[in-house]
């Protein structure tokens, strides 16, 4: 795996991590890059309640439970929906890192990152606390991977694609050439801040180019 502009990212201040998301595996891979740097998730609700790996390391890392409102359309699943604003500025308020996604989802049908209508990083980028940095991070690679939707219908489960992962480490790769996986990291807040003044989904769009930027 190749990582590149992370040195020159000041994670001396709060800091508000925009990554792609690409497979199910990138959070781990982004959490590691920023080890340094405690970084709080907001993550699909489904997790917490999924398995028994998933829901333990979600609550370990203090993440934040997001109403999927495509299946729960009720009056208080959008009230929490619209209180994650509040939640994410809090945390960067009180000197906290968050993490989200801005498209909630993984890539479902090619290595093209889609927000759509969606709203969070719009509104957070357009309402900053002083001092906040925002990081764009932009991973390729994992499409066509096994822990990727290439060819799926849902999400991979994690506990047996781990368990798979970890058989074709020690019996397969050693024999066959690694997957080549890049991870770009920028300080992308003046440029989010000037994108906010746009419409949302002007914002999502300029957003949407920069991660699937060859």
């Amino acid at each position: 795996m190749e990582i590149d502009g992370l040195k020159s990212v000041a994670q001396d201040k709060p800091l508000l991590v925009l990554p792609n998301h690409p497979a199910m595996v990138d959070p781990m891979l982004v959490g590691v890059t920023f080890w340094k740097t405690p970084l709080k998730p907001l993550s699909d609700e489904l997790f917490f309640h999924t398995g028994i790996v998933a829901p333990w390391v979600l609550k370990t890392l203090g993440a934040v439970a997001v109403p999927d409102l495509r299946k729960h359309r009720t009056a208080k699943g959008a009230t929490i929906a619209r209180g994650l604003g509040d939640i994410v500025k809090s945390t960067l308020e009180d000197g906290g890192n968050v993490i989200f996604y801005p498209s909630g989802h993984i890539q479902t049908e090619s290595e093209h990152e889609d927000i759509g209508t969606r709203q969070l990083a719009y509104n957070m980028c357009g309402d900053l606390p002083e001092n906040v940095r925002v990081i764009g991070v932009r991973t390729r690679g994992l499409w066509g991977s096994i822990w990727s939707r290439k060819g799926r219908k849902t999400s991979p489960s994690f506990v047996p694609t781990f368990i798979k992962s970890v058989f074709l480490w020690f019996f397969w790769a050693p024999f066959v050439p690694r997957r080549r996986v890049t991870m770009h990291v920028e300080d992308m807040t003046d440029r989010v801040k000037e994108w906010s003044k746009l419409t949302r989904l002007e914002f999502n769009r300029k957003l949407e180019e920069w991660y699937n930027a060859e």
